[in-house]
């Protein structure tokens, strides 16, 4: 992969979108157009061309001079690594991210779908600087997304706002009797304060076995069934981190199932549904 995946362009009106991809990709891998395979050897141009004419929100991916190509009715062309977890997976909601220790490569790959400045990312952390949940962001040294907030989960007191990229910090008492209640409202909330722009968003909650820790597993299973089936009927895209080494058996084979796929430490993956 010559350019840094995904790399996202639109295509106006007065544009045939297969032409623009031959130019745009042809200058990321600096090839002629008679250097590229033809579009038509790999999809019908005019299916590709009459994408914006769609009354709909429709989208439709193939493979082209080894890039996973999406092309979206609005105009949006993302190119993306096939070899990108994100890519592998084809935008399912929720996935379990399961690992035993540093998780932020494979983080940062399932955060980035598109380049982070066409993204809302929102990170659920608990017990943790919120700084901490911009650090896969940073590992890329791409610009900021779009819009970034972080729900910090405590039970000790106000944690510091986020020192980079101005990000949004608001605070969760897990000790106070609606503790959970509120956490779901507040990232349901933050959700549909984003639905009126037209990015992305992204969930990373860090972590489950932190936040079922403050309770019992029953309470957890529903806290969470209740979630991945909101984000599953939203536009939304989630992952949420779970320590193989410090949640007990139990509680991961009762987690699972709740979610579309897996993904382990390894880069490995499994799906679910």
């Amino acid at each position: 992969m010559v350019h840094e995946s995904p790399y996202l362009f639109t295509v106006n009106e007065s544009e045939q979108p297969s032409q623009k991809l031959i130019r745009v990709v042809g200058s990321l891998v600096n090839a002629s157009r008679g250097e590229l395979d033809p579009v038509q050897n790999i999809i019908d141009p005019e299916l590709l061309d009459n994408i914006r004419h769609s009354r709909s929100d429709v989208s439709f991916s193939f493979r082209y001079e080894g890039y996973d190509v999406t092309a979206h009715s609005d105009g949006r062309i993302v190119l993306r690594d096939p070899a990108s977890i994100y890519a592998q997976l084809d935008n399912l909601s929720n996935t379990l991210h399961m690992s035993s220790g540093d998780e932020d490569k494979i983080c940062a790959d399932l955060l980035q779908q598109y380049p982070f400045d066409h993204e809302n990312v929102l990170t659920v952390v608990y017990g943790q600087h919120p700084d901490h949940s911009i650090e896969p962001i940073l590992q890329h040294g791409t610009k900021p997304p779009a819009n970034n907030k972080v729900i910090s989960v405590t039970s000790e007191g106000s944690e510091p706002d986020s020192q980079l990229f101005n990000v949004k910090t608001d605070l969760v008492d897990m000790n106070m009797e609606d503790g959970f209640s509120r956490l779901g409202k507040e990232i349901l909330q933050t959700i549909g304060d984003w639905t009126s722009n037209p990015y992305k968003t992204v969930l990373c909650f860090r972590s489950i076995e932190a936040v079922i820790d403050r309770t019992d597993i029953e309470t957890g299973f529903k806290f969470f069934h209740l979630l991945t089936e909101k984000i599953s009927s939203s536009n939304v895209t989630a992952h949420y981190h779970i320590n193989s080494k410090t949640c007990d058996d139990m509680t991961i084979n009762a987690l699972t199932p709740l979610f579309d796929a897996v993904v382990y430490e390894d880069g490995n993956f499994t799906i679910s549904k």
